[in-house]
């Protein structure tokens, strides 16, 4: 997108004016699609989970649109992922408890890059003439958590990136997209009409080796807190170890977290193979 291409935001400060992310991906899919109502089955997300219609309605009607405008006949949404460039993510490959100070940094600010850009679609699609929501970007926001068996969300960005054709998961729960796992997500529903980007894969545990042929688990071994095993990802385990053992881990270390930084873990992120993109079946990377 030329927006973000352009964006003075997409830059670093502390490192050299350097760009946050890469080139955004960008998918789009049909908000009718039957997909969105199987997210709302227990054994994927759950009955909380918002169907894109619901998400629309529910905005509309806060925003008190004419009520005929709340169930229209077209609806997409339109799926962006930010990756983060190869500094950001080499800086993490030596770190074993949490994210390294630049990815930090970059974390913070690429969130507000994602912010800013969906607020900008928005606008923009509002003065052709659409309705238009970021649900990341309400007040009260629909990307509320809700604890059912462990943390999760009603807007799910992750899922509307796979739903949109952007990628698939993978062990640690993280989306596996053409440019690596290490990415931000946000999404906006519009009554745009738009072609919906297939989704090639087979299923969605496609791209990851270990779901594929039972290679790899590197990630379960990048986790410092035990919340990924062979089993899967364990959300308790992975908030628990965010809000209470990092802040402590920081005090312990003497690591300093600066304005604007956001301690963050997301080890499993980098020095495996879906680091960068989607890693071939042969692929295995040992950790040194």
């Amino acid at each position: 997108m030329e927006y973000v291409a352009r964006n003075p935001e997409n830059i670093l400060p502390r490192y050299h004016n350097e760009p946050i992310a890469d080139p955004p991906l960008v998918g789009f899919a049909d908000g009718h699609d039957p997909i969105f109502q199987e997210f709302k089955a227990g054994t994927v997300i759950g009955e909380f989970h918002f169907t894109p219609e619901e998400a629309f309605s529910a905005y509309l009607k806060r925003q008190h649109k004419n009520s005929e405008t709340e169930n229209p006949s077209i609806l997409n949404v339109i799926s962006i992922a930010f990756t983060s460039t190869p500094k950001t993510r080499l800086s993490n490959h030596r770190e074993s408890v949490m994210s390294s100070p630049r990815w930090q940094y970059a974390f913070g600010r690429g969130m507000m890059l994602m912010q800013n850009t969906l607020k900008y679609l928005v606008s923009l699609l509002e003065s052709l003439g659409h309705q238009a929501v970021a649900p990341m970007n309400t007040f009260p926001p629909f990307f509320l958590w809700q604890v059912f068996g462990g943390p999760t969300s009603d807007w799910s960005e992750k899922h509307i990136a796979y739903a949109a054709g952007l990628g698939t998961f993978g062990l640690n729960s993280g989306l596996i997209t053409p440019r690596g796992a290490a990415l931000h997500c946000g999404s906006v529903i519009t009554d745009l009409a738009i072609t919906p980007t297939p989704r090639t894969y087979e299923n969605y545990l496609a791209n990851c080796l270990y779901y594929r042929n039972g290679a790899c688990q590197l990630c379960v071994k990048r986790c410092p807190s035990g919340a990924l095993s062979k089993h899967g990802y364990d959300s308790v385990k992975c908030f628990f170890y965010h809000e209470v053992e990092l802040p402590k881990i920081c005090r312990d270390i003497g690591r300093e977290i600066k304005e604007g930084e956001h301690p963050v873990c997301s080890l499993c992120q980098t020095k495996v193979p879906c680091e960068n993109g989607i890693p071939k079946a042969c692929h295995r990377l040992p950790i040194k």
